[in-house]
C-alpha cells in the first residue's frame, strides 16, 4: 500500500508542478473525437466538445467554448478535465436533457432507472429524501462537480434547472473526498445563455399533480453579463397520501469580464414539504407481504417533513493560455430539516402491529467549501500530458436532536386504521442533541498521459487531513447509555487511482481500472461520529463504443466493488460497531444515442452478485453469521429500454411516440434474507408532439396498471404507483 502510494505521488505531483514550466506547443486536437461522451449524447450529434451547448439553443459557439471555459468542464466527472470519457478508463454514463423531458423525470426516482446499476433505497430517504445505491453500495450527489450533501436526510430532487445527470461508478475519493463505494451521482445545471429566452411550462397528473416551471434569461452589459432564472413549484396528495409540495428559486449570473475569464454566482433556494413513510406494506409473521390493497398505509397521519436550503456559490474560471486552466471556487450552503416519522415497528402473531412510535428529528447542517484547481497541459517528446492539482478545505457543522415517543396504539395488520393525531402526550425518550463538526483539508493531483493515439493512461491520488468532533448528548462506541459526552479524531487519509485506455480503432476503447477510497462516514441519521475511516476497492474492466458516426455510445463494463469497516451490529449486541465488508461482482450494458434522425434509444441492464463478507446480528442464542448473504434491495438483475421517434417530415412532422419497460428481480429486505419482495416488470410510455416554439405531451405510467413494490423498507416494502396520465405542455419565446 505506502509503496504504491509512494510510487504514485512520485510520478504524479513532480510532473504538475513541472507543467508550468514546460511550454512545448500542443498538437492540433480532433475536434470530433473529444466531443466522445460515452454512453450518454445530446440528440444535437457530437460536433461540439464536451459540455457544449449548440448554437440553436443559445449556448455559446465551439469557437467561444475553446476560448473560454464556463462550461467546458461541466460534463466531465470523471476526470475534471476536458479529456474526453471515451479516454477515461471508468464507467462514466450520462442522462442527457431529451430523454429527462421524453420521458417527464420530475424527480431523481424517475431518472435513475436509465442508469446501469442504481438502485433505490428507502433506509437513507425514508420518503423524504433520494437515495440509492449504485453497484449494490452507497453513494453521494454532487452538483456541477461539487458536494451537495449527504443522501442521508438530504432532500428530494428535482429536474428544474437540470440540464443533464451523470453517474460515476466506483469510488470516486481520488477526485471528490469523501466519496462514497458506490459512485456518484452529479446533477449538471444549465448555465446562462448568451440570448435572451423564455419559456414556461406545465403539468398535471393523477392524485391532484401539478407543477408550474419557467425558464428565463437575457444577456445584458454588452453580452459580459448572462443571466437565467429557473424557477418551480411542485404539488401533489401522492399515491397513498404521499403528499409533496416544493418551491424552487434557482438564479444564476455569469460575467464574462475577458473573452478568457468568467465568474458565475449561483444560488439555489428550496423549500421542501413531504409526508415520510418509512413502513410501506408490512410482512406478516410468515415473512409474506400482506394480501389486500398496496395502497393501505401504516404511517402515522401527522407524519411530516419540511427542509429549506440556501446554496451560494461563485466559480471562477479562466483560461491563461493553451496550457493553463484555473478554476476557483467557494461554497456555503445552508440546510434545515423538521421531520416527524414513524421508526420501531413489530408484527405480532394475533394479526396486531404493535412497538409503534413516532420519531421527532431536526437538523441544521452549514458548510463551507472553498476549492482551487489547476489544469497544465504539456508534452514531453511523443507524450502529451493532462494534469490536474487541487487544494480543498470544507468545514462542516451539523445540529442535530432526535427524540422518540412512545406507544402509540396498536393497528391492525390486514386492515390497518392508524387515528392518532398527537405525539406529545406519549413518553418521551431522549436519543441525542449534538454537535458535530468535520474540518477537512485536501490535496489532490492527477496525471493523464497519451502516449499514442492508441494508448492512454491515468493516475491520481488525494490526501484528507480530517480533524472532527461529535460533542453533546448522545451515545458512544461500546457504550450504549444517553449522556453527556465528546467524541474526537485526527486521520490523514489517503485515496488513488489508476487506469489504462488501450484503443485498436476509432470507435471502440478498451480500458481497465483500479481505484481505493477512505472516507469518515459523518451524518445526521448514525448516533455518533464514527472515528475509523470505512475504505472502498474497486477493479474495472470494460469497452466503450462509438458508432453511427458518433451518434450512439456503449459502455460495458465488468467490475468487482468492496466496501470495508462500515458500521453493524456484532453478535456481542454493540451497535454501530465497525468492521463490516461486503462485495459486489458485476456486469454492465448501456446504450444511448439517436442513431438515426429522430430516433432515440437508451438501454441499460445489470447483472449483480452481492454478498456479505464480514457482518453478524443476534446476541446469544439468536446470533447469526451472515457471511454469503444478499445485502437488502441489491437485485441480481435490473435495467430498461427506452426508445422514441419523432416524424421528421410531412404532415405529421413533429409527431412522436414512444415507450418501454422496466424490469427488476426479486430484493431481500432483511439481512437475514428471510424476507423477499417480488420482482417486476412496469411499462411506460409516451405519445408527444413538437413544433418550434411549443410542445405537447402525454405520458402513461404503468401501462398495465401492474403491481409492484419499489423497494424494502425496514420491515416491509414500498408499493409503485398505478397507472397513472401525465400531460404537459411548454411555451418559448
Amino acid at each position: 500500500m505506502r509503496i504504491k502510494i509512494k510510487w504514485i505521488s512520485g510520478i504524479v505531483i513532480p510532473l504538475a508542478l513541472a507543467a508550468a514550466l514546460v511550454a512545448k506547443p500542443q498538437p492540433k486536437v480532433d475536434k470530433k473525437a473529444e466531443a466522445k461522451e460515452g454512453a450518454g449524447v445530446s440528440k444535437e450529434g457530437m460536433d461540439n466538445p464536451v459540455g457544449a451547448t449548440t448554437p440553436a439553443e443559445g449556448g455559446m459557439s465551439e469557437t467561444a467554448l475553446d476560448e473560454v471555459v464556463v462550461q467546458a468542464e461541466s460534463k466531465v466527472t470523471g476526470s475534471k478535465t476536458d479529456v474526453p470519457i471515451h479516454d477515461t478508463p471508468a464507467s462514466i454514463i450520462t442522462v442527457p436533457k431529451e430523454i429527462i423531458e421524453e420521458q417527464m423525470a420530475v424527480d431523481m426516482n424517475s431518472m435513475v432507472k436509465n442508469v446501469s446499476g442504481v438502485n433505490p433505497q428507502l433506509g437513507g430517504g425514508y420518503g423524504l429524501a433520494d437515495s440509492y445505491t449504485i453497484r449494490g453500495l452507497n453513494m453521494r450527489f454532487l452538483r456541477d462537480g461539487f458536494s451537495d450533501g449527504a443522501a442521508f436526510n438530504g432532500y428530494m430532487r428535482t429536474m428544474t434547472d437540470v440540464e443533464s445527470v451523470e453517474v460515476l461508478k466506483g469510488p470516486g475519493s481520488a477526485l471528490y473526498g469523501r466519496n462514497e463505494p458506490g459512485g456518484a451521482i452529479n446533477i449538471t445545471t444549465k448555465k446562462p445563455l448568451d440570448h435572451a429566452h423564455a419559456s414556461v411550462e406545465g403539468m398535471t397528473g393523477f392524485w391532484n399533480m401539478y407543477r408550474l416551471a419557467a425558464d428565463v434569461g437575457t444577456p445584458l452589459v454588452n453580452n459580459q453579463l448572462l443571466t437565467r432564472m429557473n424557477a418551480g413549484y411542485y404539488k401533489t396528495d401522492g399515491y397513498r397520501g404521499l403528499s409533496r409540495e416544493i418551491i424552487e428559486v434557482l438564479p444564476t449570473v455569469t460575467w464574462k469580464f475577458t473573452e478568457k475569464h468568467a465568474l458565475t454566482l449561483d444560488y439555489d433556494f428550496r423549500n421542501i414539504k413531504t409526508r415520510p413513510d418509512n413502513y410501506g406494506i408490512l410482512f406478516d409473521k410468515s415473512n409474506n407481504l400482506v394480501s389486500g390493497s398496496p395502497s393501505r398505509t401504516y404511517y402515522s397521519p401527522f407524519n411530516t417533513a419540511e427542509q429549506t436550503i440556501n446554496r451560494i456559490s461563485a466559480l471562477y474560471e479562466g483560461k491563461f493560455n493553451e496550457h493553463f486552466k484555473l478554476r476557483s471556487t467557494l461554497i456555503y450552503d445552508d440546510r434545515s430539516i423538521a421531520m416527524v416519522r414513524n421508526a420501531s415497528i413489530t408484527v405480532n402473531t394475533n394479526d396486531t402491529v404493535t412497538n409503534r412510535d413516532a420519531r421527532v428529528q431536526n437538523d441544521k447542517i452549514q458548510t463551507v467549501l472553498h476549492q482551487n484547481e489547476a489544469v497544465f497541459k504539456f508534452n514531453t517528446g511523443p507524450l502529451a500530458h493532462t494534469v490536474l492539482t487541487g487544494f480543498e478545505f470544507e468545514y462542516a457543522k451539523m445540529n442535530t436532536a432526535r427524540d422518540s415517543y412512545k406507544p402509540l396504539a396498536a393497528i391492525g395488520l390486514s386492515n390497518p386504521y392508524p387515528t392518532e393525531s398527537d405525539y406529545k402526550s406519549l413518553t418521551k425518550t431522549q436519543n441525542f442533541d449534538r454537535l458535530v463538526e468535520l474540518i477537512t483539508t485536501s490535496a489532490y493531483a492527477q496525471e493523464q498521459v497519451a502516449f499514442s493515439k492508441y494508448v492512454k493512461a491515468r493516475a491520481g491520488v488525494r490526501l484528507d487531513h480530517v480533524d472532527a468532533s461529535d460533542k453533546g448528548i448522545g451515545t458512544q462506541p461500546g457504550n450504549n447509555t444517553v449522556q453527556e459526552r465528546t467524541i474526537s479524531m485526527a486521520r490523514d487519509l489517503v485515496s488513488y487511482q489508476a487506469g489504462l485506455v488501450y484503443q485498436p480503432w476509432e470507435i471502440s476503447s478498451f480500458y481497465g481500472g483500479y481505484s481505493e477510497g477512505r472516507y469518515i462516514a459523518a451524518n445526521t441519521e448514525a448516533p455518533y461520529l464514527y472515528t475509523n475511516p470505512e475504505t472502498s476497492s474497486q477493479i474495472e474492466l470494460g469497452n466503450k463504443l462509438s458508432l453511427f458516426k458518433d451518434k450512439l455510445q456503449t459502455n460495458l463494463a465488468v467490475f468487482r466493488t468492496t466496501r470495508a469497516n462500515y458500521a453493524f451490529t456484532d453478535t456481542n449486541g454493540n451497535v454501530n460497531f465497525l468492521g463490516g465488508k461486503r462485495r459486489t461482482d458485476g456486469i454492465e450494458l448501456d446504450i444511448s444515442g439517436s442513431p438515426v434522425a429522430g430516433l432515440w434509444i437508451i438501454f441499460n441492464s445489470a447483472l449483480m452478485d452481492s454478498k456479505v463478507i464480514t457482518e453478524s446480528t443476534g446476541t446469544g442464542v439468536n446470533a447469526v453469521d451472515l457471511h454469503g448473504k444478499t445485502p437488502q434491495n441489491i437485485p441480481q438483475y435490473a435495467g430498461s429500454l427506452w426508445a422514441t421517434y419523432q416524424i421528421q417530415s410531412g404532415l405529421f412532422k413533429g409527431l412522436g411516440f414512444g415507450g418501454g419497460p422496466t424490469y427488476k428481480s426479486a430484493v431481500y429486505v432483511d439481512i437475514k434474507n428471510l424476507m423477499q419482495v417480488p420482482g417486476y416488470v412496469v411499462a411506460d410510455a409516451v405519445l408527444f408532439y413538437k413544433k418550434e416554439k411549443w410542445q405537447a405531451q402525454v405520458n402513461f405510467r404503468n401501462i398495465t396498471n401492474e403491481v409492484y413494490y419499489t423497494s424494502p423498507s425496514f420491515a416491509g416494502a414500498m408499493p409503485g404507483e398505478p397507472f397513472n396520465v401525465i400531460i404537459s405542455a411548454k411555451a418559448s419565446l
